[in-house]
């Protein structure tokens, strides 16, 4: 490891990781009260708002998740060796794996949110429709009877007992050496006071009054502010000024304890199962940004996952949950950008290139992940429903999207069903993933400013995809059976501005003002 020393045991091959060493350096140091870390553009989390995400009073632990559908793509990431144990799980088009560390993990108390998730099949009936849209169209009709059940795989045993594996059966440890700036350069500030300054009399307050943030934000926030504004919002920030540094860096310290204490743990064969469908998922999130092909940020994404896998044993992993994570952790990392760089313009499109990564520190990169992670459970908290066992959450959407687009649009809802079109068959990956793989990713992130501002945003979201269903009535209502699969799988938003998805939102607003009392919960 370039005289670094080892990250853990075994031997690790190239393929970027001795920047995830000194990572790994950074956040040890941080573990043991060397150093304290500063705030992450003033973000900080609330310890009393524990409960649901992993760690409580007196309890060290992480949560973090992401839910959705995956698009195949072959992996380009080099393998690498650590204990020498490999193993794959099998994919079950069109269905989804979920691993569940029930072994070595006991149930979490009843006082704990259960966080369960099975994923579904309509995420891989994407992923099938992508392989060959046309050949795979009429499968896809049979989703229904398709669902897999949640499992732990078995694992294959090699003659010498070993288990195959694409990569380490563990993620590298987490560290943090040097602390990043304390906030965002004076010039940055400035130039964001002078265009915000409603953000800015809101934020700079003693006590933050989160209802008038969330009025502001519903209308979109602007990036640098992003990961300060959701953390508010999302709760894992306090409101008080005079706290939010002292919690923040409390917050942290609990997410490195808890995920180096698992990645120093023995590992079995569940935590191997988990690693892998991870890995196998990685390579798939947001193909059109470079940035998730670097080794530094596959390897942060693995540790958010992994750990909260094994903190949540009642939902385990859910294949997809890439796609959440990801979408947090570049909107924490645009903020960083700008400051590495002191260019305020690094912040205006989430256009993120690998060579963006050199102008990041370690630091800089870790305080991203533990905050993205924090900020991930607590998404996960307040839409719990949506990923437990059968997956009520994500079934009463669909039925309530199907109620919706029936009073918005009879002569759509009719077409549909007459051409066998069920929600399932396409908006199970917009349940799962709120949109994220609909849209250019800043357009997501956009989307999400309105949905974190929402404290019922599993709701309104439902709003949304009607909203959207309409946009493409015309082309819909010409459109064969076999067309329709195809078209609502691949919808043709790649062109779509950010003043599109502020259209989408008013459509969805009214919709949900005209129609939420027929529709019911």
């Amino acid at each position: 490891m370039d005289g670094k020393g080892s990250v853990c045991s075994g031997d690790v091959g190239s393929g970027g990781m001795g920047s995830a060493s000194m990572l790994a350096s950074v956040f040890a140091r941080l573990a043991r009260g060397e150093v304290e870390p500063g705030p992450l553009v003033d973000v900080a989390p609330a310890t009393e708002q524990g409960a649901g995400t992993g760690v409580e009073t007196g309890e060290k632990a992480v949560d973090v998740g992401e839910v959705g559908g995956a698009r195949s793509a072959p992996s380009t990431r080099k393998t690498r060796s650590v204990r020498r144990q490999h193993w794959s799980v099998p994919m079950h088009p069109p269905g989804v794996v979920r691993v569940v560390p029930a072994a070595l993990c006991p149930r979490p108390a009843a006082a704990d949110s259960p966080q369960a998730a099975d994923a579904s099949q309509a995420a891989d009936a994407s992923q099938a429709a992508d392989a060959s849209q046309a050949a795979d169209a009429p499968q896809v009709a049979d989703t229904p009877q398709a669902v897999v059940a949640p499992q732990v795989p078995q694992v294959p045993q090699t003659d010498e007992g070993e288990v195959d594996s694409p990569r380490s059966s563990r993620p590298v440890k987490i560290t943090l050496h040097e602390l990043p700036p304390e906030a965002l350069p004076s010039a940055l500030l400035d130039m964001s006071k002078a265009r915000n300054q409603k953000f800015d009399a809101l934020l700079s307050a003693p006590i933050i009054d989160l209802e008038a943030l969330r009025a502001l934000a519903w209308s979109g926030v602007p990036a640098v502010l992003r990961p300060q504004v959701w953390a508010l919002l999302l709760g894992y920030a306090p409101s008080r000024a005079d706290r939010r540094v002292g919690v923040l860096a409390r917050k942290r310290r609990e997410y490195v304890d808890a995920a180096n204490t698992l990645l120093e743990a023995p590992f079995g064969s569940v935590e191997d199962a988990i690693m892998t469908q991870i890995r196998k998922d990685l390579p798939r999130t947001e193909q059109s940004l470079a940035i998730f092909r670097a080794e530094r940020i596959q390897s942060a994404l693995e540790r958010i996952l992994f750990t909260w896998a094994v903190r949540n044993p009642a939902s385990g992993y859910v294949q997809g949950m890439n796609d959440l994570a990801a979408t947090l952790f570049v909107t924490f990392l645009v903020p960083q950008l700008a400051i590495a760089v002191n260019d305020p313009h690094h912040q205006t499109a989430l256009l993120l290139q690998l060579e963006d990564l050199s102008e990041l520190n370690e630091a800089q990169l870790a305080l991203v992940e533990a905050d993205s992670y924090w900020c991930f459970s607590k998404m996960l908290d307040s839409i719990h429903d949506n990923f437990i066992v059968n997956l009520p959450g994500i079934y009463r959407n669909l039925d309530k999207l199907e109620r919706l687009l029936g009073a918005m649009n009879p002569r759509l809802a009719s077409h549909l069903a007459e051409s066998g079109i069920s929600m399932m068959l396409f908006a199970f990956r917009w349940m799962t993933c709120f949109l994220v793989r609909e849209f250019p990713l800043p357009l997501a992130v956009r989307l999400w400013d309105t949905y974190v501002a929402e404290s019922a945003f599993n709701d309104f979201h439902v709003y949304v995809c009607g909203a959207l269903l309409l946009h493409f009535v015309d082309d819909l209502l010409e459109a064969s059976a076999e067309e329709l699969i195809m078209f609502l799988q691949d919808l043709p938003t790649a062109t779509w501005t950010e003043t599109d998805i502020e259209e989408l939102l008013s459509k969805a607003y009214v919709a949900h003002s005209l129609y939420a009392s027929k529709v019911g919960p």
